[in-house]
């Protein structure tokens, strides 16, 4: 034998000896007393070697598989997502099916051990709501267009009556991506009318979920096309009796552990967006691209409504990562606004906006901080890391702004108006503007670059220390403004604001 071969072979050997070390093997070993049933196959007929297997079957198998695309899980995305769904026979959907196919697939998949896989090949497909169940993957081939018929799309662990809200089972491994890693599939919600309720991802008490590779087309409907939310019962957040506040705990039924990643949203609502989250753990949202409103909006319900009344840490986030999420003729790429919540561990690298009114945008809340059953919140252990950029490329105004960021605008975009209705109208309705660019960043949860202000009035600061900040082409000087730089339409200091 030669050198090399001896050398091999002794390597192998010593590999396979290793103590502690585990080996991956192809196939089972067949047992001496295994009753053979190919006696032409060698390697069947030897005690202690590894069973062949049927290359024919194998090649089948293989020829269907690519048929359609080779499909396949994200796979795992340490601290956020674990894959626990392993079919070798998904199940196949042709176009045209129906939501009463899929939902039963899916179902029928769910029941499989280790889960199951249901894929859609390319088409039209016309679908109603579809309740998630645990232990599934869909996979839809690039070439497919979903178009929605209801309100909601895809929901998970969301109770949608007065006798389920707040009671639903709680979801869990579930994951819908491509059959291609490198595509996306469509949901086409564009034939809906503008201002009308729509919500392609509606995800509730969901644990170890991913949702990913996604091109929604929209027609500035209200809801953002990724909603997490908790699945709270129809009781209030908090009442007052004989002096104690009770809080109802269906509100902390929130998504944990997930990601949300390569998801693209057009002709988005201004005041919603591509996903926004109103409460959350350990959550990822990466690669987000938003045309027209906030690309991601990390945002628990707003004002004196159950959720806020809830209690600070009840429905609030913990520990979420933010990577490269974009603004196209927005109002910004990232808003971050607690309202009443106490929220933990933000770290975000990479915001851009591109025409955009911001790329990234903090906010404190506006509640009566004195109020007992709710007050003012605020975002802790926060870090910016990364480019935080802000691009103008077209000529004109053609981005998005609220009453609040009218305070914000360049002196030349604010010269010659003198009322919110000097402003072009915004597609979404009333309550926003067409405008022009601003800055990068919009920090409104501090008073100045020297003070953040009262912590009990809701303010608080973010680490932006290792951001690299930057703007091109802008109308203003300054790549960070603070709330001290507000304005009115006549130029005045806005001192409403500074003191709200």
């Amino acid at each position: 034998m030669a050198k090399f071969g001896r050398i091999l072979i002794a390597a192998l050997v010593a590999s396979t000896c290793l103590s502690g070390v585990a080996h991956p093997q192809a196939a089972p070993q067949v047992a001496p007393d295994t009753v053979v049933a190919q006696d032409g196959d060698i390697a069947l007929s030897r005690p202690g070697t590894y069973r062949l297997h049927d290359v024919k079957e194998a090649q089948t198998i293989h020829a269907a598989e690519q048929a359609i695309g080779p499909g396949g899980s994200i796979g795992d995305v340490p601290g956020f997502f674990t894959n626990k769904v392993f079919d070798a026979v998904p199940t196949i959907l042709p176009a045209g099916s129906t939501t009463k196919a899929l939902q039963a697939a899916l179902d029928a998949a769910s029941q499989e051990p280790g889960g199951g896989v249901v894929r859609l090949e390319a088409g039209n497909y016309s679908l109603g709501m579809i309740d998630l169940p645990s232990n599934i993957r869909l996979e839809i081939d690039p070439g497919a267009t979903l178009h929605m018929r209801d309100v909601l799309l895809f929901v998970a662990g969301r109770g949608l009556t007065a006798e389920t809200a707040g009671r639903a089972p709680q979801v869990i491994n579930i994951e819908i991506t491509t059959t291609d890693p490198q595509g996306r599939f469509t949901i086409d919600a564009s034939d809906k009318e503008a201002g009308s309720h729509n919500g392609p991802f509606l995800i509730a008490s969901a644990q170890n979920f991913a949702l990913s590779n996604v091109l929604v087309k929209d027609n500035y409907t209200i809801l953002s096309q990724v909603f997490l939310v908790p699945d709270a019962d129809p009781e209030i957040g908090a009442k007052e009796v004989n002096g104690e506040i009770h809080r109802n705990l269906t509100f902390d039924r929130c998504p944990s552990f997930g990601v949300v990643q390569n998801i693209e949203g057009l002709a988005q609502h201004t005041g919603y967006g591509t996903v926004q989250a109103f409460c959350g753990t350990h959550l990822l949202f990466r690669d987000l691209i938003g045309h027209g409103g906030g690309t991601l909006r990390l945002e628990p319900g707003s004002g004196p409504d159950n959720l806020n009344m809830a209690g600070k840490h009840l429905g609030a986030m913990r520990d979420i990562r933010v990577e490269n999420v974009t603004s196209i003729g927005g109002y910004t790429a990232l808003y971050l606004k607690p309202h009443s919540k106490e929220i933990y561990g933000v770290r975000i690298d990479g915001v851009h906006g591109i025409d955009a009114g911001f790329a990234l945008m903090v906010d404190s809340g506006n509640q009566n901080p004195d109020d007992l059953i709710f007050g003012r919140g605020h975002f802790h252990d926060t870090h910016v890391t990364g480019s935080v950029s802000l691009v103008k490329t077209h000529k004109g105004e053609n981005s998005r702004i609220g009453r609040k960021g009218i305070y914000f605008i360049a002196d030349s975009t604010r010269a010659g108006r003198s009322d919110w209705e000097d402003f072009p109208p915004d597609p979404s309705g009333e309550r926003w503007k067409t405008a022009d660019v601003i800055a990068p960043v919009l920090l409104a949860s501090e008073l100045s670059a020297d003070e953040i202000g009262d912590w009990h009035r809701g303010f608080f600061g973010i680490d932006m220390s290792a951001a690299k900040i930057s703007g091109e082409s802008l109308l203003r000087p300054e790549t960070v403004l603070y709330r001290q730089n507000a304005r009115n339409l006549d130029g005045t200091r806005n001192t409403d604001l500074i003191e709200e």
